[in-house]
């Protein structure tokens, strides 16, 4: 995620079992995860609703509803509030 956020890609780093990876070095770790990335975060909810979902491979994976990934989640963000320092 952050040398996506550099290179101006999205990221995301889903849940453990999201994304099935039969891949795993150390067995039932969820340390490491698979997850989407792509050139805005519609494109990367996009790819997580393609990739997710359960694996045989993967004994972290479990049944979820792709289709809820298919675009992000609405946000108010009248209420947001952003603090910052000048003398950190």
């Amino acid at each position: 995620r952050i040398p996506a956020a550099k290179c101006g890609v999205v990221g995301f780093r889903p849940s453990p079992g999201i994304v099935p990876n039969s891949r795993k070095l150390l067995g039932w770790t969820p340390i490491s995860v698979v997850g989407p990335m792509g050139r805005t975060v519609a494109d990367t909810c996009l790819q997580l609703a393609a990739s997710a979902g359960v694996s045989v491979t993967d004994p972290l994976s479990y049944a979820v509803d792709a289709a809820a990934y298919l675009s992000p989640a609405p946000v108010d963000l009248s209420g947001l509030r952003v603090g910052w320092t000048e003398d950190f």
